[in-house]
């Protein structure tokens, strides 16, 4: 997304440093929507992905038991 074009960013000083790549994406995904309160469009919109995208990604994770439940579903 555009807002992370101009960000330098240093592999030591990253939140996700030594997680797999699919649980950096969850956590992500998942403070992401808790920081816009659930809105899932606005989520998708900020993290540079598709609704529908986003919205199997939250589904798959609450089948896997790895996600607290997405708002407003």
């Amino acid at each position: 997304p555009h807002h992370f074009r101009d960000r330098e960013i240093h592999p030591d000083s990253t939140p996700f440093t030594g997680l797999t790549v699919a649980e950096s994406e969850r956590r992500l995904i998942l403070s992401t929507l808790q920081r816009v309160r659930g809105n899932k469009r606005e989520c998708a919109k900020e993290l540079g992905i598709g609704y529908n995208t986003l919205w199997r990604k939250l589904k798959d994770y609450q089948q896997r038991g790895r996600g607290r439940r997405p708002i407003n579903t």
